[in-house]
C-alpha cells in the first residue's frame, strides 16, 4: 500500500501516514511497527536496522529499569514514617503490666520493617548492575 513517509536526516522512518501525496510502497503487516524507527528508507524498501532494533530495546529496558528503581526508593523513603512510628510507640510504653510483652511485638514490627527496607535495598541494588 502507498503511504507518506517522514524521514529524519539518515532515512530513518519517523512517521508513516495516508495524505494526498503518498508515494512510498510499504507492507506495514511485514514490519515490527513498535520499533519503526529503526526501519531506513533505502532503494524504495523499508529495511530494520538491527543495531538500531537494539538500541532502541537497550533504551525501553533502562527507562523501565529506572522507573523500578523509583518506585522502589519511594518505598523506601515511605518506610521512614513507618521508622519513625516506631519511635513514637517505644517512648510511649508506660503500662508496667505489659511492658514486656509490648517491648517484644515492638521489637517484631522493627525487625519485620528492618527486613522490608533491606530488601527493597537489595532490589534496588540488583537494578543498578
Amino acid at each position: 500500500m502507498l503511504y507518506t513517509v517522514n524521514l529524519d536526516d539518515n532515512n530513518y522512518i519517523l512517521s508513516v501516514a495516508h495524505t494526498d501525496h503518498d508515494d512510498v510502497e510499504l507492507n506495514l503487516d511485514s514490519m515490527e511497527l513498535e520499533y519503526l524507527s529503526a526501519y531506513k528508507l533505502t532503494d524504495g524498501s523499508a529495511v530494520l536496522d538491527l543495531v538500531k532494533k537494539a538500541e532502541l530495546i537497550a533504551e525501553e529496558q533502562a527507562k523501565a529499569k529506572q522507573e523500578q528503581i523509583e518506585e522502589l526508593v519511594a518505598q523506601l523513603e515511605s518506610t521512614n514514617d513507618d521508622m519513625l512510628d516506631f519511635v513514637e510507640k517505644l517512648f510511649t510504653l508506660k503500662n508496667p503490666l505489659t511492658f514486656i510483652a509490648d517491648m517484644i511485638n515492638l521489637m517484631k514490627d522493627y525487625a519485620t520493617l528492618v527486613a522490608n527496607r533491606q530488601d527493597i535495598r537489595e532490589q534496588i541494588k540488583e537494578l543498578g548492575k
